[in-house]
């Protein structure tokens, strides 16, 4: 264990318990994510890894990835070099409260703003996203919440992550596993569906992923 596990270890233990999602508690709790995150969840650079924002994340979806990432789902392929990372900082979250009471002050975070970094034809991507993504993610990026569907609202995320994942679940670093209900069912959509849509408007996958979040980045703060 790091010292920084251990020093975290040690804080959360001697933090008066409370249950739900309990804003003060969240964050405290939020200390052990700023190493990495960022004191606003703005996101950080630690080395040559660059962290994302995470500031306005669903509560609900920040609580599910935790949940994943603590149980194997998620951050486990050996090519996922920042979900390893997650793992064993999730873990530190021991009891169901602390990880709603993280979550609901993820969410409360304003959204930081970052700088664009993928270039893609808007036009394009607005196509490709009402014919391929809109029925899962809404028709204002809000997603759905709904167990057999868990698509998370893209306005808190960073382009270079949206793509970042995107690529992750088509190589199947992300995903994979059986019990990651929203994973399970991006993986097809990327390797068959937009394939076949792109191809049909005569272009790729690779270009149409850079088309799809140049359009979801272009509404990020409408």
């Amino acid at each position: 264990m790091t010292r920084l596990a251990i020093a975290l270890t040690f804080l959360l233990a001697n933090i008066p318990d409370s249950s739900g999602a309990d804003l003060k508690r969240g964050k405290f709790i939020f200390q052990t994510c700023a190493a990495c995150h960022g004191d606003a969840g703005e996101g950080k650079t630690v080395g040559t890894l660059y962290l994302p924002p995470i500031a306005g994340l669903p509560a609900w979806y920040a609580e599910i990835q935790l949940k994943n990432f603590q149980n194997g789902v998620r951050g486990a392929h050996p090519a996922d070099t920042k979900g390893l990372l997650m793992r064993p900082m999730s873990r530190l979250l021991t009891t169901p409260a602390d990880v709603s009471a993280t979550a609901a002050y993820i969410e409360s975070l304003p959204r930081s703003k970052s700088r664009v970094t993928v270039e893609g034809n808007v036009a394009r991507g607005e196509f490709y996203y009402k014919n391929v993504c809109f029925s899962c993610h809404g028709d204002k990026f809000q997603g759905n919440p709904d167990p057999t569907v868990q698509a998370p609202s893209h306005r808190a995320m960073a382009d270079w992550y949206m793509m970042e994942q995107l690529e992750k679940f088509i190589t199947g670093v992300r995903g994979s596993h059986p019990k990651d209900a929203g994973g399970t069912k991006m993986r097809p959509i990327l390797a068959d569906v937009l394939p076949q849509v792109a191809t049909a408007r005569g272009s790729n996958r690779a270009q149409a992923l850079k088309d799809v979040v140049a359009y979801i980045y272009s509404h990020r703060d409408k």
